[in-house]
């Protein structure tokens, strides 16, 4: 299966097209991957991310406020 992504660098040094939570970089790996990998990722359906590779939930706008691990737990819901 072909999965689009954003990316930047196209060599896997940026980061930018990781997918969570195996960290498969689709320049490099991808773009097309098997269904049984494709099973593995839990992202399809959660989040995007931008051009800057911050994650925008579709589900839950509260958690664009920042990323896992913030510390400002009290703020937001993250992590």
């Amino acid at each position: 299966i072909s999965v689009e992504r954003y990316m930047k660098c196209g060599f896997g040094v940026c980061g930018q097209c990781v997918m969570d939570p195996m960290g498969i970089r689709t320049c490099v790996s991808g773009p097309v991957l098997s269904s049984k990998v494709l099973n593995m990722l839990d992202e399809f359906g959660e989040y995007h991310r931008d051009d800057l590779g911050k994650k925008h939930y579709f589900n839950n706008p509260k958690k664009d406020a920042c990323e896992p691990g913030c510390g400002n737990s009290s703020e937001c819901e993250c992590g």
